[in-house]
């Protein structure tokens, strides 16, 4: 194990995800590649047309760029060798395809775990890839 994964929205799962894909990190003396995916639609509200305005999606870049780097940062105060990657597009397609391309061993991702109704109109991105990635996954409950 060499490189390690971690799909990233600063969310309290994604810090679980976060912590542990370091702690597997320390072990093996592997490296972190933390990434986090800009959603435009979920930047747009979900209202069709679903096209954000520049603001809101310069605003959604900003945050996630400080948020990676927050946490690269945290990485490397554990002495873990770590960049970060901010992406737009899909997240789930976008997890898998980013993960595949620079030779990651596995992904590590939180869930948020929900059920019933709000599973079925959110959808599940650590459900789609677990399904497409071409690595393993490990999910994590926060």
């Amino acid at each position: 194990m060499k490189k390690i994964f971690v799909a990233f929205d600063d969310s309290p799962c994604s810090h679980t995800a976060l912590a542990t894909a370091l702690s597997l990190a320390k072990a093996e003396a592997a490296s972190v590649t933390i990434c986090t995916i800009v959603d435009p639609i979920d930047v747009a509200g979900k209202e069709a047309p679903a096209v954000p305005n520049d603001a809101a999606l310069d605003n959604a870049r900003t945050q996630a760029r400080a948020s990676v780097d927050a946490a690269v940062a945290r990485g490397r105060a554990d002495g873990v060798l770590c960049e970060g990657i901010v992406g737009e597009g899909d997240p789930a397609y976008e997890i898998a395809q980013r993960a595949g391309s620079i030779g990651a061993d596995f992904i590590v991702m939180g869930t948020h775990g929900r059920r019933g109704l709000p599973r079925l109109l959110l959808g599940s991105v650590a459900e789609t890839v677990l399904r497409s990635a071409h690595v393993p996954v490990i999910v994590v409950h926060a």
